[in-house]
């Protein structure tokens, strides 16, 4: 994370806005929220399962300027059924879920909000 660090430390102001789109368990989050301690950093994740993980990532952290957006965004809106593998250990496969049929095992989990159209939510916004 050093690397991105050094990278994103040149283009985010302490005050921006970012997004994290996928924030998945939070690592890019958490970069982004100690880029920007007067901004804010929306974390956008459909997964349940990685939305639990973000979270108890950020209050571990501390981190007060992430909103996290139980959401999926795509080219359209929709819904859409977000499906985790069960690992062969039982687990669930964390950073392997996808929105397309598994020949294995797996957790089907809708998605807590419709796929939001991006350029609607910016639109919404203004």
């Amino acid at each position: 994370m050093a690397i991105w660090r050094a990278i994103l430390i040149c283009h985010v102001p302490l005050n921006g806005f970012t997004i994290d789109i996928g924030a998945h368990g939070g690592q890019f989050t958490r970069l982004l929220s100690g880029l920007t301690p007067g901004g804010l950093v929306v974390a956008v994740e459909p997964s349940s399962y990685a939305r639990s993980i973000l979270r108890m990532a950020l209050w571990l952290r501390g981190a007060r300027n992430v909103i996290v957006v139980a959401a999926g965004l795509g080219d359209k809106a929709g819904t859409a059924m977000i499906r985790t593998p069960i690992k062969r250990r039982g687990d669930m496969g964390y950073g392997l879920a996808t929105l397309f049929a598994l020949t294995r095992e797996a957790v089907a989990d809708p998605v807590d909000g419709d796929i939001v159209w991006l350029s609607n939510q910016a639109a919404n916004s203004a």
